[in-house]
């Protein structure tokens, strides 16, 4: 648990926060422009887990919402690393994302984190915007491998 109280402390200096740090409980909490909170909380391995509320769905009507969002799951590294989940009893949308503290200098740490907090900020104005209850759009069907996936990815 060091390396995560060293790497938090590393980020509290580097964006001018130098309280930051762990509390007795192995966690600390970050306010981003009064809308995204991200909880930290340290794991006995060395990991540094980050929690972050995104929204609430409605009791129904957000299957096409929920496939969409573990449609983004697929590459996390487009959001710093941010996955987005259900979290267990309840209809909140969180974001969550780790981090090998040994393994992530301060400057890798803040560009992931940063971009971690502006998915968060693009996935609450994507449920802001959201219609839940509007049926799916047809989607695209691709040919089962022949030919390469849309977007830049390329496989060998």
């Amino acid at each position: 648990m060091e390396a995560v109280g060293n790497l938090l402390k590393e980020l509290g200096r580097h964006i001018g926060l130098e309280q930051l740090e762990l509390d007795d409980e192995g966690q600390c909490t970050l306010a981003f422009d009064e809308d995204i909170v991200v909880t930290f909380v340290a794991d006995p391995d060395g990991g540094l887990n980050a929690v972050s509320f995104v929204g609430e769905l409605p009791d129904s009507g957000a299957e096409t919402f929920v496939k969409s969002l573990l449609a983004e799951n697929f590459l996390p590294s487009n959001h710093g690393g941010a996955r987005f989940a259900i979290e267990p009893n309840s209809n909140r949308v969180v974001a969550v994302g780790r981090w090998d503290a040994q393994k992530t200098d301060v400057n890798a740490f803040s560009a992931q984190l940063e971009a971690y907090v502006n998915s968060i900020d693009g996935m609450q104005k994507t449920m802001a915007g959201s219609k839940f209850d509007e049926p799916a759009k047809p989607q695209q069907k691709f040919d089962g491998g022949s030919a390469p996936p849309p977007g830049s990815a390329v496989f060998a």
